[in-house]
């Protein structure tokens, strides 16, 4: 390794359900398993005992595209 350079690493951000919910603006637990389970919405990673693990960023990028920004307040 060159001097003064540092070791890249990559983290990945994954999320469960709750995260997701908390991304999609604190939905219940129910629309939430409703939306992750529709056509298009990202494949979680792995399932664990606890539940399905999803790429934060696969999930915020189907968010960006498929959910509308909430209203701007004044």
């Amino acid at each position: 390794m060159c001097k003064g350079v540092k070791p890249y690493r990559q983290f990945v951000e994954l999320l469960g359900l709750d995260e997701i919910r908390d991304l999609l603006g604190g939905i219940s637990k129910q629309r939430a398993t409703i939306i992750v389970g529709r056509k298009g919405f990202p494949d979680p990673v792995v399932t664990l005992k606890m539940g399905r693990v999803w790429d934060g960023a696969a999930v915020r990028a189907w968010i960006a595209d498929h959910r509308p920004a909430p209203a701007d307040e004044d």
